[in-house]
Protein backbone atom coordinates (compact mmCIF):
# COMPACT_ATOMS: atom_id res chain seq x y z
CA UNK A 1 0.00 0.00 0.00
CA UNK A 2 2.85 2.41 0.82
CA UNK A 3 4.45 1.73 -2.57
CA UNK A 4 1.17 2.47 -4.35
CA UNK A 5 0.79 5.76 -2.49
CA UNK A 6 4.33 6.75 -3.35
CA UNK A 7 3.76 5.98 -7.04
CA UNK A 8 0.59 8.05 -7.09
CA UNK A 9 2.49 11.06 -5.73
CA UNK A 10 5.02 11.04 -8.58
CA UNK A 11 4.12 12.77 -11.83
CA UNK A 12 4.50 10.75 -15.00
CA UNK A 13 6.73 12.29 -17.64
CA UNK A 14 4.96 12.37 -20.99
CA UNK A 15 7.72 11.49 -23.39
CA UNK A 16 7.53 9.10 -26.29
CA UNK A 17 10.86 8.46 -28.00
CA UNK A 18 9.17 7.37 -31.20
CA UNK A 19 6.33 9.87 -31.35
CA UNK A 20 5.65 13.53 -31.85
CA UNK A 21 6.42 14.38 -28.23
CA UNK A 22 10.04 13.37 -28.84
CA UNK A 23 10.45 15.91 -31.63
CA UNK A 24 8.39 18.56 -29.87
CA UNK A 25 10.62 18.37 -26.81
CA UNK A 26 13.92 18.54 -28.70
CA UNK A 27 12.51 21.40 -30.76
CA UNK A 28 11.52 23.29 -27.61
CA UNK A 29 15.00 22.63 -26.19
CA UNK A 30 16.71 24.08 -29.27
CA UNK A 31 14.32 27.06 -29.39
CA UNK A 32 14.98 27.82 -25.74
CA UNK A 33 18.74 27.83 -26.40
CA UNK A 34 18.27 30.03 -29.47
CA UNK A 35 16.05 32.38 -27.50
CA UNK A 36 18.58 32.63 -24.63
CA UNK A 37 16.20 31.18 -22.05
CA UNK A 38 18.50 29.12 -19.80
CA UNK A 39 15.74 28.05 -17.42
CA UNK A 40 13.68 26.55 -20.22
CA UNK A 41 16.76 24.92 -21.78
CA UNK A 42 17.66 23.23 -18.50
CA UNK A 43 14.03 22.15 -18.02
CA UNK A 44 13.81 20.47 -21.43
CA UNK A 45 17.26 18.93 -21.08
CA UNK A 46 16.34 17.48 -17.69
CA UNK A 47 13.03 16.25 -19.07
CA UNK A 48 14.76 14.40 -21.91
CA UNK A 49 17.44 12.91 -19.66
CA UNK A 50 14.88 11.83 -17.05
CA UNK A 51 12.85 10.09 -19.76
CA UNK A 52 15.95 8.17 -20.86
CA UNK A 53 16.78 9.99 -24.09
CA UNK A 54 20.05 8.99 -25.72
CA UNK A 55 22.79 11.44 -24.73
CA UNK A 56 24.38 11.12 -28.17
CA UNK A 57 21.16 12.32 -29.80
CA UNK A 58 21.05 15.39 -27.54
CA UNK A 59 24.75 16.10 -28.14
CA UNK A 60 24.27 15.84 -31.93
CA UNK A 61 21.40 18.31 -31.83
CA UNK A 62 23.45 20.74 -29.71
CA UNK A 63 26.35 20.49 -32.18
CA UNK A 64 24.01 21.15 -35.12
CA UNK A 65 22.64 24.20 -33.30
CA UNK A 66 26.17 25.47 -32.54
CA UNK A 67 27.22 25.05 -36.16
CA UNK A 68 24.19 27.02 -37.36
CA UNK A 69 24.84 29.78 -34.86
CA UNK A 70 28.50 29.96 -35.94
CA UNK A 71 27.55 30.10 -39.62
CA UNK A 72 25.07 32.90 -38.97
CA UNK A 73 27.68 34.83 -37.01
CA UNK A 74 30.50 34.45 -39.54
CA UNK A 75 28.43 34.83 -42.71
CA UNK A 76 26.43 37.90 -41.80
CA UNK A 77 27.45 41.18 -43.47
CA UNK A 78 29.75 43.62 -41.75
CA UNK A 79 27.03 46.27 -41.46
CA UNK A 80 25.07 43.95 -39.08
CA UNK A 81 27.78 44.13 -36.44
Amino acid sequence: MAVAQECIQKRAVRYDKNGDNHYDTISAFIKSMRGSDPDAAVYYLARMLYAGEDIKFIARRIMIWLRRMWEMRTLRPLWWR
